[in-house]
């Protein structure tokens, strides 16, 4: 069923099982679980099936922070406020998260997942259909052909795989199921404006529910899920402040914390004349055997990232255009290091020559990198309005030098590995004088709500309820407790999926088929 916010009868009540806020990737893979079930599944969309400049403009607030352009209004253009949410714009990379992002490692503060990369395998499998790709081995080479081989990994340097969605569009693509759905209802243009719990905040009894043209009413839900992204939803619980100060989940001062984004930059340039045959995975999208669009990153290995205590790091290879090739030519002129293969290692790959003996091929070094999670990183509210009444968001986002230095050594094993591998030189931008030359976030929201089994240390459980609260729950990358380096979207989908398992079991009464 389908309806709008804007002629629902005012102060009027609707009661549900289950009531998703947010109709992005979270909310509606999370609202896809339960079709064709006996629970009753309303899902509030904040906007409507296109985009319009009065709902974006909900989104807008301060910034500040360490790679903010102030020019750049990150907040409103980072996300959108319509069906499907910024999956509109997301570019379709898709790959799980590694082990080692799922550890507690010493070197990192505030690092580990309450549980194992093992522990969502099913559910990146199940991910997989959501975003229309096939499931394959990202730890091997199968999905390429053997005359495009993979370069040989390294003691210190790996080759990683990505999928590449069409992109799915969420709302395009699976919005009509959801209206077709006998028990699920969509209704657009409903902001959710806030949650009322009981007298000791344990319990959610409604959701506040208006349009920007007036209509108010509320959703009496059975369950509540929190599904609109990395900064709305730490936002919310904040604003539902009418019996605990603080906001809701926020008795430890938790809520909006850590918030992270993965820091993005061309962190140099290379001239290589070697294995062109074997760079083009890393600097295209490529159709390969198993019929789906694939790419490949550069990464530091595990074993590397615990020795040299980095964060998680990767780098693609970028082609230039060709009336940019003298403009590289004359930047790396005088201030490059001959890379070469080391003597004593046997590399099975072309012989390296000399750089001036061959065709060059130039490439901008591509770079995205893990932040920290950092407790100083946080979402907070302003004392500026929307026109709702609602008071925005500030951000402060701030990177540590910790990071800045992963970055730079990470740069340079997979610099020097270029020797091993190609003839070639390269200049890396990263300095300690300017750590973030010309560096942006990949609009990857996550850490405000994050999971930790201690109250104290986190804002929900290991099933992702909010702490405190019996029947209010978040989905989507606001609960990542570490970030890796992967986009998020996979792993948010894969929690989406496992919180949907999880939820059925807590409807008790209803009647309940797997999909």
């Amino acid at each position: 069923m389908l309806l709008d916010a804007r002629n629902v009868v005012r102060d009027s009540v609707i009661p549900c099982d289950l009531c998703i806020v947010g109709a992005g990737a979270a909310g509606i893979t999370l609202a896809r679980e339960f079709a064709s079930t006996g629970a009753s599944v309303l899902v509030l969309e904040a906007g409507g099936t296109e985009r319009r400049s009065e709902d974006q403009t909900l989104y807008s607030g301060t910034q500040t922070g360490t790679l903010f352009d102030e020019r750049i209004p990150y907040l409103s253009q980072s996300r959108l406020r319509y069906l499907g949410g910024t999956t509109n714009h997301w570019a379709g990379w898709c790959r799980p998260l590694d082990a080692l992002d799922f550890e507690r490692r010493a070197w990192i503060p505030n690092s580990g997942w309450p549980f194992s990369r093992s522990a969502l395998e099913p559910y990146y499998h199940r991910a997989c259909s959501s975003v229309q790709i096939r499931p394959f081995d990202y730890r091997s080479d199968d999905a390429v052909p053997p005359a495009r081989r993979l370069l040989p990994d390294s003691d210190d340097v790996v080759t990683k795989l990505y999928h590449i969605s069409p992109p799915t569009r969420f709302g395009e693509v699976y919005g009509p199921e959801l209206v077709r759905s006998p028990n699920l209802t969509l209704m657009l243009h409903a902001n959710a404006m806030g949650l009322g719990v009981d007298r000791d905040a344990s319990r959610v009894e409604a959701v506040r529910v208006a349009s920007l043209e007036g209509n108010r009413f509320e959703v009496l839900p059975r369950l509540v899920v929190l599904a609109t992204g990395g900064i709305e939803n730490a936002r919310i619980l904040l604003l539902s402040n009418d019996v605990v100060p603080r906001g809701l989940g926020n008795r430890h001062d938790r809520v909006g914390r850590y918030f992270a984004d993965h820091p993005h930059l061309d962190a140099g340039v290379a001239i290589l004349t070697s294995g062109e045959r074997r760079l083009a995975i890393y600097a295209q999208v490529l159709v390969e055997r198993i019929g789906q669009q694939v790419t490949a990153m550069l990464s530091t290995a595990p074993d590397t990232q615990r020795r040299e205590q980095l964060r998680n790091f990767n780098l693609h290879l970028r082609h230039t255009q060709a009336d940019r090739a003298g403009e590289l030519a004359h930047a790396v002129e005088g201030h490059l290091a001959q890379l070469s293969a080391l003597r004593h290692r046997s590399v099975p790959s072309e012989p390296v020559r000399d750089v001036g003996r061959a065709e060059p091929r130039y490439f901008t070094l591509d770079v995205s990198c893990e932040p920290t999670p950092n407790p100083e990183s946080r979402v907070t509210l302003s004392d500026e309005r929307d026109p709702l009444g609602q008071r925005r968001v500030h951000l402060d986002w701030k990177v540590e030098e910790a990071d800045a230095r992963s970055l730079r050594r990470s740069l340079e094993l997979v610099a020097r590995e270029f020797g091993h591998w190609t003839a070639g030189r390269a200049r890396l931008f990263p300095t300690e004088q300017d750590p973030w030359p010309h560096a942006y976030g990949g609009s990857h929201h996550m850490g405000t709500t994050r999971m930790h089994e201690d109250p104290r240390q986190g804002v929900v459980d290991v099933n992702a309820r909010v702490h405190g609260i019996e029947n209010l729950y978040v989905a989507g990358s606001s609960v990542f407790p570490a970030f890796g380096v992967a986009n998020p979207t996979l792993t948010l989908l894969a929690l989406a999926i496992r919180l949907s398992d999880h939820l059925k079991t807590q409807l008790e009464g209803t009647t309940i088929s797997a999909r």
